[in-house]
């Protein structure tokens, strides 16, 4: 998809709801909130084009986060989840069922969410939604400050330079970009069977 370049601006995030979307409605605010919360947990961040197994490699860095590294706690978040949250913000609707439709309407709502609120929005929602979480261990926990926690954040997945850099500035040496990719053919069956489209449809989402 084109994405033009980021324009330095004090866009609003979208929706008023309560929990971590409402504390998103401030991008100069988002990375100043979580400056000072940094803690000792792991966030992955996955990058690949449309059709590379990012699902499947994010399901299997949490397995061996717990299994493995012995971590207490491994979490994926889809930014394509926050696309259908806030849809409804720019007016688009996502057909329910697995489609080519459903995919056109996804892409087309969230370049409409990153055009209207900064191209690094999802990112954003994301890093909303883990100080969120921590706020509550704090408040559960009865701590006066945040603790290290060994937990792991897998972000799946980033489609732009701007949700980058987003998550570089804030979680800086704590966060690791690991490319996710496949060969074109095998990104072409992967859509296909997904998504039960034809040839042609998978060659215009690719």
């Amino acid at each position: 998809m084109a994405i033009s370049p980021a324009k330095k601006s004090r866009k609003p995030a979208p929706g008023a709801a309560a929990g971590p979307v409402a504390s998103a409605q401030s991008k100069a605010s988002t990375s100043e909130r979580i400056a000072s919360t940094h803690t000792e947990e792991l966030v992955i961040a996955l990058c690949g084009p449309i059709g590379s197994p990012l699902h499947s490699v994010a399901s299997e860095i949490q397995r061996m986060i717990t299994d493995t590294f012995g971590y207490d706690k491994a979490e994926v978040i889809r930014l394509s989840d926050f696309i259908g949250d806030h849809a409804e913000k720019v007016q688009v609707e996502i057909p329910a069922n697995d489609s080519f439709e459903r995919i056109s309407a996804q892409i087309d709502a969230g370049n409409k969410l990153r055009e209207r609120f900064g191209l690094s929005i999802l990112a954003e929602l994301a890093v909303d939604k883990i100080r969120y979480e921590r706020e509550e261990f704090k408040q559960e926990s009865n701590a006066q400050s945040f603790a290290p926690r060994r937990i792991c954040h897998i972000i799946d997945s980033v489609k732009n330079k701007e949700e980058l850099a987003m998550l570089k500035l804030v979680y800086r040496d704590m966060l690791y970009v690991v490319g996710v990719f496949s060969p074109l053919t095998v990104r072409e069956n992967n859509i296909a069977q997904r998504n039960h489209l034809s040839g042609g449809d998978v060659h215009t989402l690719i």
